[in-house]
């Protein structure tokens, strides 16, 4: 896929979720953020990706469980954007997954290849769900998760290593 292919999508996607999320709700905010997020990543991932062949950003296997009060989270998306460091601005592809019934989620790039690069990654949590990704006007699900654990602000973040890891665990509080 070239560049403008994957600008074109993007800003087609970003104006479809802006459009049904126009009010000054919480709800509003989240999809707005989830979109922008998604935007950068597909970008990133374009940038990073054009001309190289197989990927020059080696991934390694991550995967762990969410809970809520200590509960495991259905469908929570789980998104691990990594930070540059030093002179190193590309370091690689963000990583998502949605987690299943028991709250366990296995990373993987836009892609579709397993894993996450080796960096300290910033992570963000959601399970809100618009009406841009079904059918319908209204959200088909409202966000469980409190806001401080996908806005800019969040505390979570991840060091993936070069083993990668089973036990990228994270138990959320109201």
């Amino acid at each position: 896929m070239v560049v403008a292919e994957v600008k074109e999508r993007s800003r087609l996607f970003l104006n479809n979720v802006l459009k049904n999320s126009r009010g000054a709700t919480r709800r509003g905010h989240a999809a707005r953020f989830l979109a922008a997020l998604l935007l950068t990543s597909l970008l990133s991932a374009a940038l990073s990706t054009i001309g190289c062949g197989p990927s020059k950003h080696p991934l390694v296997p991550v995967s762990g469980v969410v809970t809520l009060n200590g509960k495991p989270i259905d469908g929570a998306r789980v998104s691990f954007e990594p930070e540059s460091t030093g002179d190193v601005l590309n370091v690689g592809p963000s990583s998502y997954a949605v987690t299943d019934e028991q709250g366990r989620y296995s990373l993987e790039t836009m892609d579709g290849e397993e894993g996450a690069v080796v960096a300290h990654h910033r992570v963000t949590i959601s399970t809100f769900m618009g009406p841009e990704e079904h059918e319908g006007e209204e959200p088909v699900r409202e966000e469980l998760i409190p806001d401080r654990y996908f806005d800019g602000s969040t505390p979570l973040s991840w060091d993936v290593t070069a083993g990668g890891t089973a036990n990228a665990d994270f138990q959320l509080s109201p």
